[in-house]
């Protein structure tokens, strides 16, 4: 830690349509093995300002490291009428393995739980065996497979808070 006890933040801002270029950018600039299996919407620029511009339920996150975009995670469906949230993250491979998928996926269940949220649900490649570890020992269970892509459909049911 530095001597004057000063040290950035990470931060975390809902992703409003300013974003996009950013968004688009990391994303885009990440090497394609990286992301391969991360598939959840079109990276185009103008589909993702769309996207960001006509969320309602839908929340698009960005973890912000000295000012920069690292990373951004994602509970989606609600606006497509689904009960149960998706839960997406993709973080910027310099920044991998440093605690932001897991404090990510706890943002979003503290989230789902003061807003009586039933479960969260989550696709995975089967290949990405870290994500399934934690997916799991967070309390996610196996209930299907994507027959589209071959990913594991995981769930965690939430204990709904008594707000």
């Amino acid at each position: 830690m530095k001597s004057d006890n000063t040290y950035p933040n990470i931060e975390i801002q809902l992703l409003e349509p300013g974003a996009t270029p950013e968004l688009v950018t990391m994303f885009n600039s990440a090497d394609s093995k990286y992301s391969k299996y991360f598939i959840p919407f079109n990276f185009e620029y103008k589909s993702v300002k769309t996207m960001l511009s006509q969320a309602v339920l839908d929340k698009y996150f960005g973890f912000y490291f000295k000012g920069t975009l690292i990373g951004f995670f994602m509970l989606r469906g609600l606006d497509a009428g689904y009960q149960i949230p998706s839960y997406g993250v993709w973080i910027n491979p310099k920044y991998q393995r440093c605690g932001l998928g897991k404090l990510s996926l706890t943002y979003c269940l503290a989230l789902c739980n003061i807003n009586n949220f039933p479960a969260l649900m989550l696709k995975v490649h089967p290949e990405n065996i870290k994500a399934i570890h934690l997916y799991i020992n967070t309390g996610f269970e196996k209930i299907s497979m994507d027959k589209s892509n071959q990913n594991i459909i995981m769930q965690k049911k939430i204990k709904t808070s008594d707000l």
